[in-house]
C-alpha cells in the first residue's frame, strides 16, 4: 500500500487526465481530481497499517474491539463531513475520510500493543524499513520523471498533444478534413508553446494546405 500511495501522490494528475480529461471533463476538474486523489492516498496508508494491527486483534479473539474501532472511526468521519463538507466540497469529504482512517490505524496500534503488552516483534522492523527504502525509491524516481512527461501547466504539456494526436487518429474515419487540420494547428500551437516558451519560434507553420482546383 505505501508505495502504490506514493505512486499516486506524485503522479495523481498525470494519471487523472490520462483516464478522464476528454470532453466536458477539464482541466481544471482535473486539478481538482487530482488533489482529492492525493489526499485520499494519505488514507490509503493508515487504512492498510489499521488493518494489519487488526490481525493481533484476530489473533487475540478481540472481535468487538476492532468493531469499536470502526465505529469510532465513522463518528468522526460523520462529524468531519458535517463540519467541512459545505465550505471545502469534496476535498472537505476526503480529509474527513483519511483522518478518520488515521484514527482508526492509531487506535488499532494502541490496541495491539496493548494486547501484545507493549511490547514490539523486533523481526518487524527490518521489514519495515524495507518497505519505507522501496517506497523512498519510487518517490525519487517519480520526483524526476514527472516534469519530464507533465511540466508544468505554463510551460506547455507535450503529453497532452500526444494523446491529442493519437485520439485523433483514432477517430480519423469519422472526421473531415477541416476538423483534422483543427486539430494539427492546436498540437503544433502546443509543441511551440513547449519548445520555446513565450518567446517568438522561429517556424510558425509546420503544415501547408494546398487546394487544388477541380479538373
Amino acid at each position: 500500500a505505501l508505495p502504490a500511495a506514493v505512486a499516486l501522490l506524485v503522479f495523481a494528475e498525470p494519471l487523472v487526465a490520462l483516464l478522464l480529461e476528454r470532453g466536458a471533463f477539464t482541466a481544471e476538474q482535473t486539478a481538482t481530481t487530482a488533489a482529492i486523489t492525493q489526499v485520499l492516498a494519505l488514507g490509503l496508508v493508515f487504512r492498510a497499517a489499521a488493518f494489519f494491527h487488526y490481525r493481533v486483534l484476530h489473533a487475540a479473539v478481540r472481535p468487538w474491539l476492532q468493531v469499536g474501532i470502526g465505529l469510532a472511526g465513522l463518528a468522526t468521519h460523520l462529524l468531519l463531513c458535517q463540519l467541512w463538507a459545505d465550505a471545502h466540497g469534496a476535498r472537505g469529504v476526503a480529509w474527513a475520510t483519511t483522518l478518520s482512517m488515521l484514527q482508526s490505524a492509531l487506535l488499532s496500534l494502541l490496541a495491539a500493543l496493548w494486547i501484545l503488552r507493549w511490547r514490539w516483534p523486533r523481526g518487524l522492523l527490518p521489514e519495515l524499513g524495507t518497505l519505507a527504502i522501496v517506497a523512498a525509491g519510487i518517490a525519487a524516481a517519480g520526483g524526476f520523471l514527472r516534469p519530464l512527461a507533465w511540466p508544468a501547466a505554463g510551460a506547455g504539456r507535450p503529453l497532452h498533444a500526444a494523446l491529442a494526436l493519437a485520439q485523433r487518429r483514432a477517430l480519423r474515419g469519422r472526421d473531415d478534413g477541416g476538423e483534422r487540420l483543427e486539430a494539427l494547428e492546436s498540437i503544433r500551437a502546443e509543441y511551440n508553446q513547449w519548445k520555446y516558451g513565450t518567446a517568438c519560434p522561429r517556424l510558425q507553420r509546420v503544415l501547408r494546405v494546398l487546394k487544388q482546383e477541380p479538373s
